[in-house]
């Protein structure tokens, strides 16, 4: 079996649901209000400015300066590249020519060499008889064969002349510096910039500005809500008057 509710429980438990509900929207509206931001867009706002006394700040001041020039300046242009030339004509030159020439060779003879004379010969005719001279022509040939090595140095002292066709375009590296005068005339535009430090001394007028176009940011405690006349400010700023 239930037991049934009693009012007097039905309303501690309403009481406890608001009171919870409240806590929760409470601690809810003091986070968004301790960390959340307003953007407000301002575009064609008009403001007034009061700078407080003893404000220090730095103007700059530009005036423009307008002149001519009129002058010839002398430069030094240093060159250094390779220039490919390329020559139509046939080239003719002389050439000096000194060196020492290495001769490593050998020398072969293989030739027959014929021989021609006369041999004498005593011939015995009769063994009683005194023996007989007897002259006798010769004619052979004789084969020669041999091999001589030759090691020598030959120094050469020529003076040649060379003429021909180049097969391609010459490439002459060049590195020099050219010195040119260069005329200046022209018309000089700048801005000379005066920067001024000073500080406020009393209480000044206020002006007038006007924000063309910006994206304001401010923390929602800094905010007071107005609804008609009357204002209702933050809880942190009226916790803070309350102090």
């Amino acid at each position: 079996m239930s037991r049934p509710v009693r009012p007097h429980q039905l309303v501690w438990a309403v009481l406890i649901t608001l009171l919870v509900w409240s806590a929760m929207v409470a601690s809810a509206c003091v986070y968004v209000e301790a960390h959340w931001q307003a953007m407000v867009p301002l575009r064609g706002q008009s403001i007034q400015v009061r700078l407080p006394s003893g404000l220090r700040a730095q103007a700059d001041v530009r005036t423009p300066l307008q002149t001519r020039i009129d002058t010839r300046s002398t430069i030094a242009v240093p060159i250094h590249q390779t220039v490919g030339v390329e020559l139509i004509k046939p080239v003719s030159a002389t050439a000096v020519i000194h060196t020492v020439l290495p001769v490593d060779t050998s020398v072969s003879v293989d030739q027959e060499v014929p021989v021609v004379t006369e041999v004498e010969v005593q011939v015995p005719l009769v063994s009683w008889l005194p023996r007989m001279k007897v002259v006798l022509p010769v004619k052979f040939s004789v084969p020669v064969r041999f091999s001589v090595p030759v090691h020598l140095q030959v120094p050469l002292d020529l003076d040649v002349h060379v003429a021909g066709r180049l097969a391609g375009p010459l490439q002459i590296p060049i590195h020099t510096v050219m010195h040119a005068t260069v005329p200046l005339h022209t018309d000089v535009q700048a801005e000379v910039l005066n920067q001024a430090d000073f500080t406020l001394l009393g209480l000044q007028d206020p002006f007038r500005l006007t924000i063309h176009e910006a994206l304001l940011r401010m923390p929602l405690r800094d905010i007071a809500w107005c609804h008609n006349i009357t204002c209702v400010p933050s809880s942190m700023t009226w916790l803070a008057g309350k102090r």
